[in-house]
Formats: structure tokens, C-alpha cells, sequence
């Protein structure tokens, strides 16, 4: 009705609205733009809707920046153009602690979020390397942060949140607990099972066994006083709290631990302890009207070890699925299965950590990524950009191009073929079944390249330089020409042999198991 009604404000024939029956939130963000006979109309449901149809017409309208609107809008052919998110979750991620970003980095971030319609920043604040995040009523975390002292105000994070609100973005907190958290334990050694000092890391080597003790009173206070500021400088309903990568040995010979588990009467020292303290902290953000998020590390087992579930986790908890492994993934650990009960996040590592290079995701990759199986509760997708080894001046070309086919799926989903009813996927312009790719499909190689160009907005208007869309090796590197190349390693796949290593690409790599080790 809203479509007709829309038409008719200029007196346009133009048939009848694709979009179906569609329910909230995705509802909010439907819009419609009608160009005939030199007249435009915008319609949407809500602010939403009209603030991304102003942001396509900004694409649409940007080659010719020089000329004026009105120019512009003259020189375009008549179109209907009615768009709606398949995804209502559409993240992208920033780590904060390995390196730290200024707020104005994350404002031109934020702002190059939006021109994409992505809605949802997750703002990595804590981690074992440092705490960004001032809270005054323990003051002796952002004093843990000896290898770049910086950390964000109240004022800093009003900034961010207000700003990212104006362009229709929510910014969700992420305060990793029980592990991941040595800043923390630094700070305050009593929230540990054992020890009282803790060495901070200037960057990751591997998983760190030190954790927060759970079952002691002092932990439990620490959330409290945490989780309340975090709420109170966050508006947005839902917090992640980490989760991910949370070894148990010292939970395992703790009597603290011990007496906790024998007086809840778990099973075990391990999931039971994990599912318990993550009970806590939903009833604790409950009754801050905040809904928990976690890694999905926890739940590949959790239904075959944790003896004490958690009553109505599956209506309370949203997981963000990194692992994707059965049950909560496929069988590739690429997509969210059907199976899984709970609300989800998709963010699989083969597909949606930027951090990682090129040699292991491409463009190409992006393009291919089907979030999840039919039927599954999946709110939308998050890609991650984790900044162990990435300045503020590095981010930018590791996030795009290839954001731009992440963001693309979260918010146009995959593109189905007419004739033969399956998805495609382009990998160079083929899709999956070796056929050509649909026209829809083959135009995000060359407007990516045109995004990133040097009048591409992406310099333009954020100040951001791309990376590449694949690896583009043409042989041998000069220097290694007549050399011979062997290993006694076995090789993690085709794609990353030894003679990745003395190519003429400097993002190819070889990539081995570990001797003795398996990893």
C-alpha cells in the first residue's frame, strides 16, 4: 500500500512492491526511491529506511561530484528502487586493545560502516593485553595499559556512541571475561583462583591460562561494578562479555572453584563452571535490561558436559559463532546450522576475520558466504578486525574490499539464480556449478575496484586506502629463482605450499602443522 501511495505522489505507473510480507526490525529499514519524468519520490517506513535510500543515492549520485544535485539527479534514467535488509545484524568489528584506535579513527570508520549500511560496530574495549575502558569505581585497570597508556573516557565513548547513533549504528560493548582478561587480573589479583601477579603481553602468543576465578565473591562484585557502567554508557540492549578461549586448568585446582561447583552440585569443574558463570552474568545484565552475547567456544559440547543448564538460555542468550563447529555450525564450519537453538551471530574465521590475509580470504571468498542453513535463528553477521599485528594506518586495507562482499551478503543475502533456482557465487566471474555468474553478481568485481579507486570514496571521503581484491602471484620471486624448496613439515593445504614462500606475493605464505605439537 505504501508503495502504491508512493508512486502516486508523482503520478508513476510502476507496478507493484517485491518486497513480501516483512516484520520488524527489518521493516524499519525498507525504503523505496521512484525517478520518472524528472520527478523523485523517497518513502520508508521509518528514519531508518530514509537514511539509507539518501546513502544509495549518495552512491548513485557520486561520480560527478563537481556537478550539483540537481544536475545529477536530471542526467539519471527512470528507476524504481525498493530495498530491504535480509540480515538485521550487520557487524563489523574493531579491536581496540591490541592497538589503540583514536575516536577520530573510529568516527571515520563508523562513518564508512554506514555508507555501506552496516548497523552494528562491536567495540572490543578489554583483553589480556590492556583495558580501554575507564570505569571509575575501579580505577586500577586503564592503569594496566603499560605498553600504550591510552584508554576512553565517559566522554570519549558518549562521542562514539552519539556519532554512530546519527548515522543509524548501535555500538556494542565487548568486555571479555572469564578469559582473555590478564589486564584485569593485573589490576586486581584477588579476582584470580591463584597467584598475585600478572605480567601483561604486549601482543597475543597464543591462549594464556590465567583467568578469572569463578565462584568467588569478589569476582562477582567486579561484574556488578563493570556491567553497570557499561550499561549505563552503552544504550544499546545487548553487552558481549567474551567467552571465547577459556582453559580450565587452574578452575580445575581451585578449592574455591571446588566449593562452588559442590555447593551449585555441577558436575564438573569445566562447562558447568563456564555455563554457570554465564547464567550470572544474563541474570545480572537482565536486570540492567541488557541481553548477553558470547563466543561460541562453549556450546560444541555444552549439550553432551554441562549437567546444570542454565534455565531458558535459549530464549536470554545470543552467541556469536566464530568456531562454527557441529552442532552449532556445518559440517565446514562456514555457516550456522539449522540445528542450533539459539539466536546467533555469524562471524566464521574463513570468512569474516579481516585480520587474516589475503592468501587465506579474498574478495572472491566474501562473495561466496552463505550465513546460514535454512531455517536457522541467525540474527545477521559480524566480521572481525582484530589488531594484534594492525595499526589505525593498516586497518583500512585490510577491511576493504573485502568488507564490502561481507556487507554485501548481510545486507542483500545471497543472490538467487532465476533459472536454475540455486545460489551463485563468483570466484572470478564463475559460479559455484563452473557457469557464469549472474549480472547482479558480476558487477561487485568492478565496483569494488571502483569504491577503492582514487576517486573511490573510500580515499575520498574516509581518507582509507584499500587492499587488494586476491593474491596476484606471476611466479617465482628474482631472489629465489634456482632455489630448491623442501619441508619435513606436513602442509595445511594446497593453497598455502612451500613454494608459497619464495613467490613473487608477499601476502602468499606457507603455512605448516607444528611438529610435535599438531597445531
Amino acid at each position: 500500500e505504501l508503495f502504491a501511495r508512493c508512486a502516486g505522489i508523482i503520478g508513476a505507473d510502476v507496478g507493484h512492491s517485491r518486497c513480501g510480507h516483512l516484520e520488524e526490525p527489518l521493516l524499519s529499514e525498507w525504503h523505496v526511491a521512484i525517478h520518472s519524468r524528472g520527478r523523485l519520490v523517497l518513502c520508508s517506513t521509518a528514519p531508518a529506511g530514509a537514511f539509507r535510500i539518501a546513502t544509495t543515492l549518495r552512491q548513485m549520485l557520486a561520480k560527478a561530484p563537481s556537478v550539483s544535485f540537481a544536475q545529477r539527479l536530471k542526467a539519471l534514467p527512470a528507476f524504481v528502487l525498493e530495498d530491504w535488509p535480509a540480515h538485521s545484524w550487520r557487524g563489523l568489528q574493531l579491536d581496540c586493545v591490541r592497538h589503540f584506535m583514536p575516536v577520530e579513527f573510529i568516527k571515520r570508520y563508523l562513518h564508512a560502516m554506514s555508507y555501506y549500511k552496516a548497523n552494528v560496530f562491536h567495540w572490543h574495549l578489554t583483553d589480556d593485553q590492556g583495558w580501554r575502558l575507564n570505569i571509575p569505581s575501579r580505577p586500577k585497570l586503564v592503569g594496566t595499559n603499560q605498553w600504550s597508556p591510552e584508554f576512553y573516557t565517559a566522554d570519549d565513548v558518549r562521542e562514539v556512541v552519539e556519532f554512530a547513533a546519527s548515522l543509524f549504528i548501535d555500538v556494542l560493548p565487548t568486555i571479555e571475561t572469564p578469559g582473555h582478561g590478564l589486564a584485569a587480573l593485573a589490576a586486581y589479583p584477588e579476582l584470580a583462583c591463584a597467584g598475585g601477579h600478572f605480567d601483561i603481553p604486549k601482543t597475543r602468543i597464543g591462549t594464556y591460562t590465567s583467568i578469572m576465578c569463578v565462584g568467588k565473591t569478589e569476582l562477582e562484585e567486579f561484574a556488578a561494578d563493570v556491567f553497570m557502567e557499561v550499561a549505563r554508557l552503552f544504550p544499546f540492549p545487548f553487552v558481549h562479555v567474551g567467552g571465547d578461549e577459556v582453559p580450565t586448568t587452574t578452575w580445575e585446582q581451585s578449592e574455591t572453584v571446588l566449593a562452588f561447583a559442590k555447593k551449585l552440585r555441577l558436575g564438573n569443574l569445566g562447562p558447568d563452571i563456564l555455563e554457570a558463570w554465564f547464567c550470572y552474568l544474563s541474570t545480572l545484565l537482565g536486570k540492567l535490561n541488557r541481553t548477553i552475547v558470547m563466543w561460541d567456544d562453549h556450546f560444541t559440547a555444552r549439550e553432551f558436559t554441562v549437567t546444570r543448564p542454565c534455565p531458558d538460555a535459549e530464549a536470554n542468550w545470543v552467541v556469536q559463532t566464530w568456531k562454527l563447529q557441529p552442532p552449532v555450525g556445518t559440517w565446514d564450519s562456514s555457516q550456522v546450522s539449522r540445528a542450533f537453538p539459539f539466536r546467533s551471530i555469524a562471524s566464521p574465521t574463513k570468512v569474516a576475520y579481516l585480520d587474516y590475509p589475503i592468501a587465506a580470504i579474498d574478495f572472491n571468498v566474501t562473495l561466496r558466504w552463505r550465513l546460514h542453513a535454512p531455517g536457522a535463528r541467525t540474527l545477521g553477521g559480524c566480521a572481525n578486525m582484530w589488531t594484534e599485528d594492525s595499526e589505525p594506518k593498516d586497518v583500512p586495507g585490510k577491511v576493504f574490499p573485502r568488507y564490502l562482499g561481507i556487507i554485501d551478503r548481510l545486507w542483500g543475502g545471497i543472490v538467487e539464480d532465476i533459472a536454475s533456482g540455486r545460489p551463485t557465487g563468483e570466484l572470478r566471474g564463475l559460479s559455484e556449478d563452473g557457469g557464469p555468474a549472474r549480472a547482479l553478481d558480476q558487477m561487485m568485481r568492478p565496483a569494488a575496484i571502483s569504491h577503492c579507486g582514487s576517486e573511490g570514496p573510500l580515499r575520498r571521503m574516509f581518507g582509507f586506502d584499500c587492499g587488494k581484491l586476491e593474491l596476484t602471484v606471476k611466479g617465482r620471486n628474482p631472489l629465489w629463482a634456482r632455489a630448491a624448496v623442501s619441508t619435513s613439515m606436513k602442509g595445511y593445504g594446497a593453497a598455502f605450499g612451500p613454494e608459497k614462500a619464495v613467490d613473487d606475493d608477499r601476502e602468499s605464505y606457507f603455512w605448516a602443522v607444528c611438529p610435535g605439537i599438531g597445531e
